[in-house]
């Protein structure tokens, strides 16, 4: 017969796994890699390192002659055409997550208000400083005002909804973070002609500081 001390009791919970030297890093590793390169960061790196290798990137292009006979044109065409509706699909995913309204329990209005007023508001004002810097280091010859321009705009844009793509893939909050584009879509209006208009008036300026 056991003894008494080796007999679990009913009910109780089961021990903890016995740990023998030290745990496996792999899995956590591999977590760690498939949050950093989601699907959409793969694609995008696979896209540019196609573009870097012209005998790769002539097989679907015809970089030559630019008349579409490329031996898998017909798959990059392919390829082209389902990209194209990523952004409505994208559309549609965001407002399914907001189909019910934003829900209060997967964010907080002080954490919605945060989250928008560093994308809207800080984000632009790195942007500036990003183009003083590079127009103190005369990094475009001449005017440049296009360049400047595009510079610090792509800063004021609200969040991209193939963000909500990427947290659904990775299992986040995606109804959080589609309340949170949301409402950077609704003060887009305001502070991105507000910037817009600051921003076309510093590109414009032949001097480095606007001011």
């Amino acid at each position: 017969p056991q003894q008494p001390q080796q007999m679990q009791q009913v009910g109780s919970p089961p021990a903890p796994p016995a740990i023998t030297g030290r745990s496996n890093p792999l899995p956590v590793l591999m977590v760690a890699l498939k949050r950093i390169f989601p699907p959409p960061v793969v694609a995008s790196l696979l896209g540019v390192i196609v573009a870097l290798l012209h005998p790769v990137r002539g097989l679907l292009i015809d970089i030559d002659v630019r008349d579409d006979d490329a031996p898998l044109a017909f798959l990059f065409d392919g390829l082209r055409k389902i990209g194209s509706a990523a952004v409505p699909i994208n559309m549609f995913i965001l407002g399914a997550s907001l189909a019910k309204g934003i829900d209060r329990s997967t964010i907080s209005l002080r954490t919605m208000l945060s989250v928008t007023f560093a994308k809207m508001v800080v984000m632009p004002l790195v942007g500036i400083l990003c183009t003083i810097v590079l127009k103190a280091a005369k990094v475009v010859d001449g005017p440049g005002d296009s360049f400047y321009l595009v510079a610090m705009l792509v800063s004021a844009t609200p969040t991209a909804n193939n963000i909500i793509v990427m947290a659904e893939l990775a299992g986040e909050n995606k109804e959080g973070l589609a309340a949170c584009i949301s409402f950077q879509y609704l003060l887009a209006p305001v502070l991105l002609t507000l910037w817009l208009a600051l921003f076309v008036s510093f590109a414009t300026k032949d001097t480095v500081f606007p001011w």
